[in-house]
């Protein structure tokens, strides 16, 4: 895909529990943006407490659950920003991180194909920040959500 362009990237989200439009409004005047100027490559970072393939069931039954209601606005409208990325017309990737972490990166972490990582339960936000970069000039992940954890 070649180099990705500085000057084209954001990061927004909301903060707290209370009933938020931030991600999915961010994401709906993003890909308007996108659309009038061409731009083609979108990235979002989403949530991996989200519904998907390949949660253990612990995770699927019991921690899963309790996170979505304690946090049900803010997820609410992670997931409503996934679908309007998904019915875009631009290059996109949703990619679903656990629970991120200060401090240095560990290193490459590991990645899952349209479902999460099994046994991924937490991340450095130093690790997401390196493979944010590399997906973001990889085309076979174009479609996709990537799934990244320790």
């Amino acid at each position: 895909m070649g180099p990705v362009p500085w000057s084209r990237r954001s990061a927004l989200g909301g903060r707290g529990r209370a009933p938020t439009t931030v991600c999915t409004d961010g994401v709906t005047a993003a890909i308007g943006a996108m659309q009038r100027t061409g731009v083609r490559r979108l990235l979002v970072v989403s949530a991996a407490v989200l519904p998907g393939e390949g949660d253990d069931l612990a995770v699927r039954v019991l921690v899963k659950p309790i996170l979505q209601r304690v946090f049900r606005h803010p997820y609410a409208d992670m997931a409503r920003m996934e679908e309007v990325v998904r019915a875009s017309d631009r290059d996109w990737t949703i990619v679903r991180p656990p629970r991120l972490l200060d401090g240095p990166g560990a290193g490459r972490p590991r990645r899952a194909l349209d479902r999460h990582v099994a046994g991924g339960h937490r991340l450095a936000r130093a690790d997401l920040a390196a493979e944010l970069l590399r997906l973001a000039r990889e085309d076979d992940v174009v479609g996709h959500l990537v799934a990244v954890a320790d």
